[in-house]
């Protein structure tokens, strides 16, 4: 199980897409929802007939599993038994992020 990787919820983006959509592009400084990240997300998509020219959001750079844990944490919980020797969906936020 992978868990030795920066877990700060760093994102990379593109700011030229921000300039297109013109949206505000996020703050250096004050961390996002991920409510407001995935608004942010649905303004910078492009479609061109019908069909996604640019997605405007990718969640899943390293797996399904990082951004799983992060809105786990963000709504207060955990995936991870306290041992951290297995996951565990048991608390009341991790059903919800999954959804």
């Amino acid at each position: 199980m992978a868990k030795d990787y920066s877990q700060d919820q760093m994102f990379l983006y593109r700011t030229d897409l921000f300039d297109a959509a013109k949206p505000d592009q996020p703050s250096e400084t004050e961390p996002l929802s991920y409510d407001e990240w995935l608004d942010l997300g649905r303004k910078l998509v492009k479609r061109r007939l019908g069909k996604v020219k640019v997605y405007g959001l990718s969640t899943t750079a390293l797996g399904n599993f990082s951004p799983l844990m992060g809105i786990t944490a963000f709504a207060g919980g955990s995936l991870f038994a306290e041992d951290l020797a297995s996951v565990d969906f048991s608390s009341s936020e991790a059903p919800k992020a999954l959804k």
